[in-house]
């Protein structure tokens, strides 16, 4: 027997859209790991509650605010590096002038 086309569309009733969900899973997991073997990638899926009393969101909205965190996480640590680089190159020239001796004389390397 042949197995029908699944349409896909909201599902009004809430215990079964759950349900679904709970049978659909595994199913889903299945499809990305195997996505993943075949392209020799990683591959993930992002599956969130939504019927917690929270407003549906639209998951384009919510993938740009993910992405919009993580931008900032990005910027922060961004900073302290530039903060510790320089902290480094403080401790570097300050180890220097009490050798004796000063960064500008040092060989640069060749490119």
């Amino acid at each position: 027997m042949a197995r029908r086309r699944i349409r896909l569309a909201w599902i009004e009733n809430r215990a079964a859209r759950k349900a679904t969900l709970k049978k659909r899973r595994p199913s889903l997991l299945k499809k990305v790991s195997e996505l993943a073997i075949l392209y020799y990638d990683t591959a993930a899926i992002i599956v969130k509650k939504i019927d917690q009393g929270k407003k549906m969101l639209i998951q384009e909205s919510y993938l740009r605010e993910e992405v919009v965190k993580l931008e900032k996480k990005v910027t922060m640590i961004e900073r302290k590096l530039k903060e510790l680089e320089l902290k480094n190159l403080m401790n570097q020239t300050d180890q220097d002038r009490k050798l004796g001796g000063s960064i500008c004389q040092k060989k640069m390397p060749a490119i």
